[in-house]
């Protein structure tokens, strides 16, 4: 699994473990959604599934998280998560709890009426919904929509994010702008939203990525420091809020000053650099060569030591 798809695949299975956890497992239905003809557009997937979320869904559960699925022939259809109304795994029968059987409804050999048999009165009332509603969203019962009780949140949360990372590394260009992941949103999600996918591995390379990383902020800050002690009064305006930006950076508004001056992309452009000169002038004094125009071109050149900080003009 590549880096950019190990993070959203860690932070989505936490957010649906959490999810079942907070709404209880019982409460929980793995739903998938088809079309009922060939859909490889994800705006019309998309649009389709917003009605179908404000028509239907909505009105019958508390909250979902899924993700989107494209097939190798290229039609698109959708799993999720559902946290419903009320209990759709179990009820009391003759004074004895019967959960609903996932085996049973497995079993081929079965007719129709003996796999469901366990299903409670509550989830066939809404197997009846459904099938109503899917047809008028474009969706269809008869084409592998279907919503069935969650009995394992975390062997649920791991087969949804196989999703999430097969659209992460087979993403194509028309998918563009679309989310892999859809969940509810604002105050009701807080509650169970428990991870991020901005966040950094405490791997061997990940500790030595950051220190890399300070290094280079570090050195920039500090020069930009020195050439405002030194040189601010012969600057141009326009080179002197620049230093002036890069002379402000901390460990907590460095990012935000770097995308204003750079482009929200500077450290991915700039990683070779940072990683190359880390690697290269580790525990070294580092020459970074500086250019200002005054009355003339003129060029200052500095030696910056990453151990104390201290810049020297050479």
């Amino acid at each position: 699994m590549t880096v950019s798809a190990s993070k959203p695949a860690y932070s989505f299975t936490a957010n649906v473990q959490a999810f079942v956890d907070y709404f209880g497992i019982e409460n929980c239905g793995f739903l998938t959604l088809t079309f009922s003809e060939k859909v490889d557009c994800v705006h019309e997937a998309s649009r389709r599934f917003n009605s179908f979320r404000t028509g239907f869904l909505s009105k019958v559960s508390k909250g979902y998280i899924g993700v989107y699925e494209r097939h190798k022939s290229g039609v698109i259809h959708f799993h999720f998560v559902v946290a419903f109304l009320g209990n759709i795994f179990s009820e009391v029968r003759g004074g004895a709890v019967v959960c609903f059987n996932h085996e049973e409804v497995k079993n081929k050999r079965l007719n129709r009426k003996q796999r469901y048999a366990s299903a409670n009165k509550y989830l066939k009332s809404l197997w009846a919904q459904f099938r109503q509603a899917v047809p008028k969203y474009g969706f269809g019962d008869k084409f592998g929509s279907q919503i069935l009780p969650v009995y394992n949140g975390k062997g649920i949360a791991r087969y949804l994010a196989k999703y999430l990372t097969k659209g992460i590394l087979k993403r194509e260009a028309r998918d563009k702008g679309f989310r892999l992941v859809r969940s509810t949103s604002g105050k009701s999600s807080w509650q169970w939203r428990v991870a991020s996918s901005v966040f950094a591995w405490t791997s061997d390379s990940a500790k030595e990525w950051r220190r890399a990383l300070q290094d280079f902020i570090l050195c920039k800050t500090n020069i930009a420091r020195y050439r405002l002690a030194k040189y601010a009064h012969r600057m141009p305006a326009r080179y002197l809020g620049e230093v002036q930006k890069l002379a402000s950076m901390n460990e907590t508004n460095y990012s935000d000053v770097m995308a204003a001056l750079y482009g929200c992309n500077w450290c991915y452009r700039a990683k070779d650099k940072i990683w190359d000169d880390f690697q290269l002038h580790k525990y070294e004094a580092v020459q970074e060569f500086f250019y200002f125009e005054m009355a003339v071109n003129g060029v200052l050149k500095v030696s910056y030591n990453p151990m104390t900080g201290e810049v020297i003009e050479l």
